[in-house]
């Protein structure tokens, strides 16, 4: 009777633990997805107007072209002459001439592109459009003086790449941990069924 007793306080034990410890990395699971958008975007090129930046593309593929209203640089360099601290009205975007050049120095078409938005730390943007890049290495991207408040133009991937992924595996952390955990729960909660007293002689 004693060792039953003992088997099931080690069976909630476990279960507790089991349940604890899925929904804490479900919760930083999530989390993660909400600050996944904010470090792409913060991570995206930016060229500001009238100037010649260099990109340099350490991947191929498609990237997408963002009028960001609202942002700041890192740092600029060469001799731009551009604020490093822009903040336009969003509903103000310009429209802009842009040139983008390979290793080569050969245009690169680019395309229509999904609308596509942010508003994160920020930085706030719209895309204008979409390149693919064949090989790897400095591009130069030329960017046309415009009228009005300043403005830059981001060169990245989606900003919510990664994040459904985040949110996915937080959800089956949770329901992985609420099975797993329950079923330990419930059967170290079950009591032994009660053996009939024998009849006295």
């Amino acid at each position: 009777m004693t060792q039953r007793a003992g088997r099931r306080g080690w069976m909630l034990v476990v279960g507790v633990l089991v349940l604890v410890g899925f929904l804490v990395a479900a919760v930083a699971l999530w989390i993660a997805g909400g600050n996944r958008e904010a470090d792409n975007v913060a991570g995206f090129a930016r060229a500001p107007v009238g100037c010649d930046t260099t990109l340099d593309f350490e991947s191929t593929g498609a990237f997408v072209l963002y009028v960001e209203t609202s942002g700041e640089f890192d740092e600029l360099a060469g001799a731009c002459d551009a604020p490093q601290q822009y903040d336009r009205d969003p509903d103000d975007v310009p429209t802009v001439e842009l040139i983008l050049r390979d290793v080569d120095g050969a245009d690169i078409a680019i395309d229509d592109t999904a609308d596509v938005s942010y508003d994160v730390d920020g930085f706030v943007g719209s895309s204008i459009g979409e390149v693919q890049i064949e090989s790897t290495g400095d591009h130069v991207l030329t960017v046309s003086p415009t009228g009005g408040d300043a403005f830059a133009v981001a060169v990245g991937r989606q900003p919510d790449e990664g994040v459904a992924l985040l949110r996915w595996g937080a959800i089956a952390a949770a329901i992985a941990g609420l099975v797993v955990g329950g079923i330990f729960l419930v059967v170290g909660s079950r009591r032994p069924p009660v053996q009939p007293t024998p009849p006295a002689p």
